[in-house]
């Protein structure tokens, strides 16, 4: 009358697989999730036999995961930026096969941290991994329907699916929060610290800033001082540099008038010199008058005795030849006379040419004496003159320092500016 109906073929049976594992003791609080889902070994039997049929399909699901991945522009700049597609394929491969183990231990909970965590420093928000979840399933679902004929086995399936991939959610949810708190706190310590080292830098600022200050002040005083100095050296050099320049010119006239000495020395010893001769002469013709004298003094003599032989008529002529005697007498004591004081003159004449010769002596001496002593002035004057002008060098270099000393009190005063703004920033983010 009636066929019989046929009968789905049944996916699960009583063949499901007994080799799974549920070992989270260190964690009792994944334990409550796992009873508040539902996930049980049962669960995990049947995720266990779908295992080679997840394997066979891999390359779909992985495929389709990625399509949809790589159509949101802000996700495919993710990945481009740490990884690449094939790498994070082969890693998702790997994944969705370990979840289909049927192993919920210790390395199944560290893995699912991690991949948290990578999330989390790559910055992929939880909307894009729970949406990416979610497409997962899709797959999964659609992967499995086409194997499982009967309605509630298929039923079983998902559900199964659904609890291990929440319960996986939840493990890298709460992981994602935790890295994000641990970050937080970690930003916080962080700012805190910063806020505390930026306090004392502060004031450790403000502090230095002062005593900057007032060291700047006492070197711009010291400065001062010392510019004051050095220019009080430059008009001392100018000062000394004038009087050596009169020194120097005394000297040249010194110099000067000794040469006028020893040419009037010169002169003189010429003059003494012709004086000798001019009393050497004198005195020949003093001697030539004294022969004479004498040759007349014999021819009166002579005169008086042929005047005493002529007797009565000798007379006159003997008185004549007695006034030429006493003449010649006269002429012969003149001449002795006048030859003493040429002699005297000519001692006279030969003191003055020693004394001369002595002054001469002294002024020629006297005179090297005064070109060693311009010698002396004129390096007087040059070193005068270096020291002026490296006082003037070290009164331009006090300048520049006293400016330089300057800008670094305004760098220090708007170091002190910014301190006080830093202080202010501080209270702010406090």
């Amino acid at each position: 009358m009636f066929g019989r109906t046929k009968q789905p073929h049944l996916f699960f049976g009583d063949d499901l697989p007994q080799d799974v594992k549920i070992d989270l003791s260190k964690h009792p609080k994944l334990k409550k999730q796992l009873e508040m889902i539902g996930l049980d070994f049962e669960d995990l039997k049947r995720i266990k036999k779908l295992q080679p049929i997840v394997e066979d399909n891999i390359e779909f699901i992985v495929t389709r995961f990625y399509e949809k991945i790589t159509a949101q522009p802000n996700l495919l700049s993710i990945i481009e930026e740490h990884s690449s597609i094939e790498r994070l394929k082969n890693t998702l491969t790997r994944h969705v096969k370990e979840m289909f183990r049927g192993q919920l231990d210790e390395d199944y909970y560290e893995k699912r941290l991690r991949i948290a965590h990578v999330h989390v420093r790559i910055g992929l928000e939880t909307e894009w991994y729970m949406s990416a979840f979610q497409d997962l399933l899709n797959s999964l679902v659609n992967v499995i329907k086409q194997q499982i004929d009967d309605s509630k086995e298929l039923v079983e399936a998902i559900q199964s699916i659904s609890r291990l991939l929440n319960f996986e959610q939840q493990i890298v949810l709460e992981a994602y929060e935790k890295e994000h708190q641990r970050i937080r706190d970690q930003y916080e310590q962080q700012k805190k610290e910063t806020v505390e080292n930026i306090s004392e830098t502060a004031e450790s600022l403000a502090s230095f800033t002062q005593q900057t200050s007032a060291s700047i002040q006492e070197l711009n005083s010291q400065t001062t001082r010392i510019l004051n100095t050095a220019k009080e050296g430059t008009k001392l050099a100018e000062h000394s540099e004038d009087l050596s320049l009169e020194g120097k010119r005394q000297l040249e006239t010194q110099i000067q008038n000794l040469k006028s000495i020893e040419e009037g020395m010169a002169d003189i010893s010429k003059g003494s010199m012709e004086l000798n001769d001019i009393s050497a002469q004198i005195n020949e013709v003093i001697n030539m008058v004294h022969n004479i004298a004498e040759q007349t003094n014999l021819l009166a003599l002579n005169a008086s005795i042929e005047a005493a032989r002529a007797g009565e008529y000798g007379k006159g002529f003997a008185v004549v030849a007695e006034e030429i005697k006493k003449l010649s007498d006269e002429t012969k004591q003149s001449t002795t006379d006048v030859s003493e004081l040429i002699q005297k003159t000519n001692d006279h004449i030969n003191n003055v040419n020693k004394l001369v010769q002595q002054i001469n002596s002294l002024v020629v001496e006297g005179s090297s004496n005064m070109k060693n002593t311009e010698t002396s002035f004129t390096q007087i004057l040059e070193t005068m003159q270096n020291t002026k002008a490296q006082n003037q060098a070290t009164e331009n270099e006090l300048i520049q320092l006293q400016n330089g000393i300057n800008e670094i009190d305004e760098a220090s005063q708007e170091v002190a500016s910014s301190a006080e703004k830093l202080n202010e920033t501080i209270d702010v983010m406090q």
